[in-house]
């Protein structure tokens, strides 16, 4: 694969903070996009299939997993960028 068919996709990859990290901000506001379209899909769901109550609980626990996952990201972020061998794979 040449460098030149690579870059377009890098660059999406890439956040839009001049340093190259996410904000925490970032990361909250991701969450409450997810939250919020749990929530939506909850609701839906618990009036749309006579009132299962099993539904909203499979949503928290998905909720939940991805909070959890995104604190690790964030942790792992932080702890990558002080080693400075952040985003430095060799080809």
């Amino acid at each position: 694969m040449s460098k030149n068919s690579s870059s377009g996709s890098a660059a999406l990859d890439k956040p839009s903070g001049a340093s190259g990290e996410y904000s925490l901000g970032d990361y909250v506001a991701v969450n409450l996009v997810v939250w919020g379209l749990l929530l939506i899909v909850g609701l839906i769901a618990y009036f749309g299939i006579d009132k299962a109550p099993v539904v909203p609980f499979l949503l928290l626990v998905v909720g939940c997993g991805f909070t959890v996952v995104s604190i690790y990201d964030w942790a792992f972020d932080r702890a990558a960028s002080r080693s400075g061998k952040h985003g430095t794979a060799e080809r």
